[in-house]
């Protein structure tokens, strides 16, 4: 463009790189669910985090027959720790859920 090269040597210190950004970095974090097992609840939850766009690289859940228990275990994607509150306080919100946390945390 002959008005950026014209600007450029105008006055070089105006010319500033950018670079814009692209996806955001995303860092994998494990969390675990405890409440009460019945059915949908894994469906609710993976589309609780579907529809906050957050990927699941993992998931693993177990249901006690005896007492109606379940646990799952998530790893899933956040950009930051704000995310990541949001996303718990969240499932923390869906029916039959009693803990939501960070796993190991």
């Amino acid at each position: 463009c002959s008005e950026l090269a014209a600007l450029t040597a105008a006055d070089p210190g105006r010319l500033v790189e950018v670079e814009w950004g692209g996806e955001p970095e995303v860092y994998p974090v494990d969390i675990r669910l405890l409440g009460v097992d019945r059915k949908g609840l894994l469906r609710d939850v993976t589309g609780l985090l579907a529809d906050e766009r957050v990927n699941v690289l993992r998931a693993d859940t177990r249901t006690d027959p005896k007492d109606h228990s379940v646990r799952m275990e998530l790893r899933i994607e956040v950009t930051d720790a704000t995310q990541l509150s949001r996303i718990l306080g969240k499932l923390s919100q869906v029916p039959s859920v009693l803990e939501a946390r960070r796993a190991g945390g």
